[in-house]
């Protein structure tokens, strides 16, 4: 949808909801309950007014089209956000699980992590494997405590290629 047409499609929004509010406050009975209503109807045009505006309108942030009109800024797409996303909890889950493995063994290691970030922005761990430079003596109790932290069992890899 082009600019001029989003213009066009929010400015018809407005009149329509001016004219329903209009025909609402004539319809409305005099007293405290007119003034309430009047008052609550004047709030909802004010933000059907600034909605578009500030991008709050539409699913996952689908109103910023009409912001982005305003300010001159295209927002990024929303991949561009999930690679943000996944990369940044690719590295907090890293560091979490090296403190982990930091406090069972002095062993050097590394640590290798398949991270998806899904469509509705939910982490998904889809594997995780460890790499020792040498087998440590309680690779069991670090598989343990890692399971128990991750719910599911990492892969081990020792420098020899040996598995576990």
């Amino acid at each position: 949808m082009k600019k001029t047409e989003k213009l066009k499609s929010f400015a018809l929004m407005l009149l329509f909801v001016s004219a329903a509010l209009a025909v609402t406050v004539f319809m409305l009975p005099s007293g405290r309950i007119s003034k309430t209503a009047k008052s609550v109807l004047s709030v909802f045009m004010v933000f059907c007014v600034i909605a578009p505006v500030f991008g709050i309108i539409g699913k996952n942030g689908v109103g910023r089209e009409l912001a982005d009109i305003f300010s001159g800024y295209s927002s990024p797409e929303s991949s561009d956000n999930g690679e943000i996303m996944a990369e940044q909890a690719r590295e907090q889950v890293a560091a979490a699980l090296t403190e982990i493995i930091k406090n069972k063994t002095e062993i050097p290691f590394d640590i290798s992590l398949d991270i998806d970030i899904g469509d509705d922005f939910i982490i998904d761990i889809k594997r995780v494997t460890v790499f020792f430079y040498s087998r440590p003596e309680n690779l069991g109790d670090i598989a343990f405590t890692l399971e128990k932290e991750l719910g599911f069992m990492p892969e081990f890899k020792v420098d020899d290629d040996e598995e576990n």
